[in-house]
């Protein structure tokens, strides 16, 4: 039987991701860091999705599809549909750039 969530569930979680992901930063760990920022605001955005449509998204690419679709009829969450796409961007980009200057 699939385990049932609810949004508080999925946001505690997000919460859990990005305390971890300031430790990390704190700690010079900029891969994990972004790497854990990038979960919390994805899952942050699924307990969104969540709360709105009765459905978490299991991918991230439903993710981003849910938030636009939603972000049609209702503002406050338009104006997250970049905020996200951003917060997307710039973890992805700051975890490959410390990938290369590891290396």
């Amino acid at each position: 039987m699939a385990q049932i969530r609810t949004p508080e569930a999925i946001f505690a979680d997000a919460r859990e991701m990005y305390e971890a992901a300031v430790e990390r930063l704190e700690a010079d760990d900029i891969r994990d860091a972004a790497e854990k920022a990038w979960c919390a605001t994805r899952r942050a955005s699924d307990a969104l999705t969540l709360a709105l449509t009765g459905r978490e998204p299991e991918r991230a690419p439903e993710t981003t599809r849910e938030l636009r679709r939603l972000g049609n009829n209702n503002a406050d969450v338009d104006l997250l549909v970049d905020c996200y796409a951003a917060m997307r961007d710039f973890c992805t980009a700051t975890a490959s750039m410390s990938v290369c200057v590891s290396r």
